[in-house]
């Protein structure tokens, strides 16, 4: 029998609503190598493939943004984002102001980070005022009104991550201009906040622009003017975590040599 699984559960226990471990194998002999606890790893792959997102979509004078939800990925997207442009102002909504303000402590104690930060008393609020926007949450509804959003916006959606969640509505995904992911046909199994408007009919599969990857290449064009909305609809990629972990695993270990 399939069960729906409760994220809160795990939040009113103080652990990880996301769990992942990854089981590392030498090529060479089947032995086992190592167990990677890999949840800070994957914080980490989403937020660089969100920030490389962020390059090569969003205005280049982007500094505003609004973070909704104050969990690990919500951290390293600060984080991350703040590398690729020059962030002079950070909003953060979250459903528990307390938990919004300790975020914000956490970043202000980060090295290096001198970054004017506030606390905002809705995500609408967080957003309107917003260059680039990530949606942080396992939310399975829409966190802000697409009315709420500016013009020339970038949009991160991060953890939409199966059919029945939802962080962007269907409009904002409408006035979207480009859509990108990291694997297209692994959004069309995953990703909610694309698929709630597609099976109701207001989309069809060329809204989605194309992969991450081709945005690199340049095979695929992306942000087209500067009115434009932009969004990047995350649903992670296996790849990237496992390629994270046997680095991981190579630089702790000093096995460099080792086959995996």
């Amino acid at each position: 029998m399939a069960h729906s699984y409760d994220y809160s559960c795990n939040l009113r226990k103080g652990l990880p609503v996301t769990i992942l471990t990854i089981s590392l194998y030498s090529d060479q002999t089947g032995q086992l190598e190592a167990v990677v606890e890999a949840n800070a790893l994957t914080a980490i792959k989403t937020a660089g493939s969100a920030a490389t997102a962020t390059e090569l979509l969003s205005r280049k004078d982007s500094s505003r943004l609004a973070i909704i939800g104050s969990g690990m990925q919500a951290f390293n997207q600060v984080l991350a984002i703040c590398e690729v442009r020059d962030i002079r102002h950070v909003v953060v909504y979250d459903l528990d102001p307390a938990q919004a303000e300790k975020f914000i402590g956490f970043l202000k104690a980060s090295d290096g980070f001198d970054i004017n930060t506030e606390v905002a008393q809705s995500a609408d609020t967080a957003v309107s005022k917003a260059d680039i926007v990530c949606t942080c949450t396992t939310s399975k509804k829409p966190v802000f009104h697409v009315s709420r959003l500016r013009l020339a916006t970038h949009v991160n959606a991060i953890e939409s991550f199966s059919p029945d969640m939802q962080e962007i509505d269907a409009d904002t995904v409408l006035r979207s201009g480009c859509v990108f992911t990291e694997h297209v046909d692994g959004l069309w199994a995953a990703a909610g906040d694309i698929l709630k408007p597609y099976q109701s009919g207001l989309i069809d599969r060329s809204k989605v622009t194309g992969s991450l990857g081709e945005l690199l290449s340049g095979s695929v064009t992306g942000r087209k003017s500067q009115e434009q909305i932009t969004c990047y609809e995350s649903v992670g990629s296996a790849v990237l975590d496992l390629a994270l972990a046997v680095e991981t695993y190579q630089l702790v270990s000093g096995a460099t040599n080792r086959n995996i």
